[in-house]
């Protein structure tokens, strides 16, 4: 797995597996922008530590989230978990 940033979006290749790779998203993704917008481009997964952070992100530091998925059965996974509600989810 593997996290940059380019022109303020953070883009995830790469499946995330484990709760280090959670973690070290967090240590990658903390700034003090009020948006923050992630591509997620290979993984067809989003482990619930990630998917708590980012609620935490939106609801503690009224961060708006954006998520921008490729895989369609991680898109199609979000939606059915109403994260729509909490998050813009885009399918790229």
């Amino acid at each position: 797995m593997e996290i940059a940033k380019n022109r303020g979006i953070y883009e995830i290749k790469g499946i995330i597996r484990t709760l280090k790779e959670v973690e070290e998203i967090k240590e990658i993704i903390k700034d003090d922008s009020s948006e923050l917008i992630i591509k997620i481009t290979d993984s067809y997964i989003l482990p619930s530590a990630l998917i708590g952070f980012l609620m935490k992100q939106k609801e503690e530091n009224n961060k708006e989230v954006t998520l921008l998925i490729k895989d369609e059965n991680l898109f199609e996974m979000l939606m059915d978990l109403s994260l729509d509600e909490e998050f813009l989810i885009e399918k790229v």
